[in-house]
């Protein structure tokens, strides 16, 4: 899966997803909501994942709550 805004990887029976938008300190807008729904789906939808950790890219997580 290829997104714009986050960075998704699984490992094993870890998934990760990272804002990728450390230009604006990983705001979200519209694009990266719908990129993390849809990494947040197919985790969900993985049975070999036990754990999302979430995380952003540069210095900043988002305001906003996730």
């Amino acid at each position: 899966m290829e997104f714009e805004c986050i960075i998704y990887q699984k490992e094993a029976d870890i998934a990760i997803i990272r804002l990728n938008r450390p230009k604006v300190l990983n705001a979200m807008n519209r694009q990266l909501w719908i990129d993390f729904q849809a990494a947040l789906e197919d985790a969900g939808r993985d049975a070999a994942v036990k754990v999302v950790i979430i995380t952003g890219e540069g210095r900043a997580f988002p305001p906003a709550p996730i």
